[in-house]
């Protein structure tokens, strides 16, 4: 280990932790999200923003691929991870006695391992892996949890890249995250533990997400950004659970096809058709894909993309992917395309740009303008899909009233 001059901010990290065990009696699944704080769950949620694309996460942190440094991981995607209560027990209790204690260790000090911590919190797993670190880098301890992420992502110096493993492996299906800030030689320090589990006997997969408003609209969850008390139910198993304080939420699922219904007692409701098939499976929920700000609707992706509406005090943005279309002459077509939205309907006018015969795929955000009560919209660039822009049309249809169409 290395610690910098005292003037400048500092992190450490542990070499990562495995711990396997032989299955023992399993527990009833529960899935217990718990009430995370809101760095717990910008930690969750970089976590498996990396898990979804590690070739990207890599690149994002200035790595030529997730497996530099000898990391021997997958660089193809991963399922997300779902938090659990018990674990973050675990994590929780753990940092906050190493905050208080201003020591920085993966056994506690009273010799329990990350094992007895998760065994203590009443968590029986087949196999688990704990991420440690501390950093006195930030001024808040959101923020010190995104660089702290970063940092075992990295994982400089490290042999292997034993945190980046443990980020990264397929063996696990729920986090615990706990964060505390206190005393670290002397200054201020976040620490931070991450224990990841995998519960034995269990055939359960999670669905999972977070419900967020995206007030700074960058398609992310950041603090700040939380929609609490979403009820997200099943309508085949009656199961339901609400999101937490910071936004999130899991249920624990078999295998099979189940409606889920978000609703708000104030925004209204959401039905999303969802396939488990033996993996854990994200789905995220935007303040304002609720529909007409409270009566009942319905929302489904376009050939398995999502169209986003976002929308805040002053200006709404509006993200719509599509594959390219096939023309006449055997290229493809590029439009673009001015909508006006007037609070009854969109009309929406297209001219080709230009032509292209090689597939492309592209999502162009853009920006309403109001105006006199009028809402204006300009997409540059866009590219109607395969499925042609009817089935745009029939999207836009679960959200508003389209009056007419106009190409040129």
């Amino acid at each position: 280990m290395s610690f910098n001059s005292k003037c400048s901010p500092v992190w450490w990290s542990l070499p990562a932790g495995v711990f396997s065990i032989v299955y023992a009696t399993a527990l009833p699944v529960a899935a217990e999200h718990g009430d995370p704080s809101v760095a717990a769950q910008l930690q969750l949620e970089a976590i498996n923003r990396a898990r979804s694309d590690p070739q990207a996460e890599a690149q994002r942190f200035g790595l030529s691929s997730a497996t530099e440094g000898g990391a021997n991981v997958s660089t193809t995607p991963l399922p997300p991870l779902a938090m659990n209560q018990q674990l973050t027990q675990a994590a929780l209790s753990h940092s906050q006695e190493m905050a208080q204690k201003d020591f920085f260790s993966h056994s506690s000090q009273n010799g329990d391992s990350p094992f007895d911590r998760m065994r203590n919190a009443g968590y029986t797993y087949s196999g688990a892996a704990e991420n440690v670190a501390v950093t006195t880098f930030g001024s808040s301890e959101e923020e010190r949890s995104l660089a702290m992420h970063k940092n075992l992502f990295v994982d400089n110096n490290v042999s292997g890249r034993g945190h980046r493993v443990n980020l990264l492996s397929s063996s696990y299906k729920e986090i615990g995250i706990g964060l505390a800030t206190g005393d670290f030689r002397g200054f201020t320090g976040t620490y931070l533990t991450t224990d990841f589990a995998r519960r034995s006997g269990s055939s359960a997969f999670f669905l999972l997400g977070v419900a967020y408003n995206d007030s700074n609209a960058d398609g992310a969850y950041s603090a700040g950004e939380a929609l609490s008390g979403v009820n997200i139910s099943i309508k085949e198993t009656g199961d339901s659970t609400q999101s937490a304080s910071a936004g999130g939420y899991s249920l624990a699922l078999e295998d099979g096809v189940y409606t889920v219904v978000f609703s708000h007692a104030s925004l209204g409701n959401i039905e999303r058709s969802v396939t488990i098939s033996g993996q854990n499976l994200k789905l995220d929920v935007l303040q304002n894909e609720f529909s007409n700000g409270g009566s009942t609707g319905t929302t489904s992706p376009v050939s398995g993309e999502e169209a986003e509406l976002q929308q805040n005090a002053s200006q709404l943005s509006l993200s719509l992917p599509f594959v390219a279309m096939p023309n006449t002459s055997g290229g493809q077509d590029y439009w673009q395309a001015n909508l006006l939205f007037d609070g009854s309907g969109f009309v929406i006018n297209g001219l080709p740009q230009q032509r292209s015969d090689t597939p492309q795929t592209s999502s162009h955000a853009a920006q309403f303008i109001i105006n006199n009560g009028q809402i204006f919209l300009f997409l540059p660039h866009i590219k109607f899909g395969s499925q042609t822009l009817s089935a745009m049309l029939s999207f836009l249809n679960n959200r508003f009233v389209v009056i007419s169409v106009e190409s040129i």
